[in-house]
């Protein structure tokens, strides 16, 4: 098994700290309820929080917050409305998980954030437990949801692609999970538009990314 890098900072808490007064919260693919028990250990019990699911409601929903169903025909968010959207350990479901982040960094306002956590391609190197009867679960290859893992680095380029501006972007361990994790500022005012994003011959550094992926949607 490779040498595993070490976990970064909870940048979950740190945006949850920094959100404005009242600010409103979308939590996509709310099983846990993961925003808000991070807002409550931050002391921020002012925030609003919107709970979002394909399936019924979990349960657990904390006091205040409110609960919508998303429709598996595609509904999408609404736009512009949030100050933060959390999507942990949802994208490694998606088929099209670049169309979904689109959908994420949408509903946010502009300088609005998008935190993202996904098992890491490190999961992929644990053993599975033979006694399946047990119920385990270690190796990422276990769940059969599961489409792809995303490293650090996949986050990077997932957010870039839609001009959006990566604030954070590291490994964690999350539930016992070699994670990737990333908070993401939507930067630009106008609709979020995809585009694909190679960063060959581009220079360190995530301003020359972006100033990279720009001259490429110009150009286009």
């Amino acid at each position: 098994m490779p040498e595993l890098p070490e976990s970064g900072p909870d940048i979950l808490a740190l945006a949850l700290r920094d959100l404005p007064p009242g600010g409103r919260v979308i939590d996509y693919g709310c099983y846990n309820w993961t925003a808000a028990a991070h807002a409550a250990a931050a002391g921020r019990d002012d925030l609003e929080h919107i709970g979002i699911d394909l399936y019924a409601e979990p349960p657990g929903r904390p006091p205040g917050a409110r609960f919508s169903l998303l429709s598996a025909v595609g509904a999408s968010l609404p736009e512009g409305d949030a100050d933060l959207v959390v999507a942990a350990n949802v994208l490694e479901h998606c088929t099209d998980a670049v169309g979904v982040f689109g959908t994420l960094i949408a509903a946010t306002k502009p300088g609005g954030l998008v935190y993202l956590e996904a098992p890491s391609e490190f999961t992929q190197f644990e053993r599975s437990d033979p006694d399946v009867e047990g119920q385990g679960y270690s190796n990422f290859w276990d769940d059969p949801t599961h489409v792809r893992p995303w490293p650090p680095a996949a986050l990077y380029r997932l957010g870039l692609s839609y001009g959006a501006r990566p604030e954070a972007c590291h490994y964690a361990f999350r539930a016992g999970l070699h994670s990737g994790i990333a908070l993401i500022r939507r930067i630009d005012p106008g609709p979020p538009r995809y585009r694909y994003v190679t960063l060959v011959n581009c220079a360190r550094g995530v301003d020359a990314a972006l100033a990279h992926v720009e001259r490429k949607a110009t150009a286009d």
